[in-house]
């Protein structure tokens, strides 16, 4: 299994690379709390995501809601049609901010 990371851009735009997944969802979670915690948007870059399921969108739901609570949004970009169709699947495009057409 490949290990997944997330790095902040040169331009400040977080991007993620790996599966996004059951296997790395908890591992993320914690990084990616520091970075969403501020007021304004975060852009979050998915286009490097090899692979998606449930806990991975449970993951992003998951920084969204605390974005918002912190008076900020998520923006997400390079978002993988699997990614995409599984956040329709759930009834949940509301909580989260698709900037693109999906990968």
């Amino acid at each position: 299994m490949s290990a997944a990371r997330l790095e902040r851009g040169a331009d400040g735009r977080l991007r993620l690379h790996g599966p996004l997944d059951f296997g790395t969802a908890a591992a993320l979670w914690q990084e990616g709390l520091a970075a969403v915690a501020g007021e304004g948007v975060t852009e979050v870059d998915l286009s490097a995501v090899e692979r998606t399921d449930s806990a991975g969108v449970a993951l992003l739901l998951d920084w969204a809601r605390r974005a918002q609570g912190a008076g900020g949004r998520l923006r997400l970009h390079g978002v993988p049609e699997q990614l995409t169709a599984i956040i329709r699947a759930s009834g949940v495009e509301g909580v989260v901010e698709i900037a693109d057409e999906p990968h």
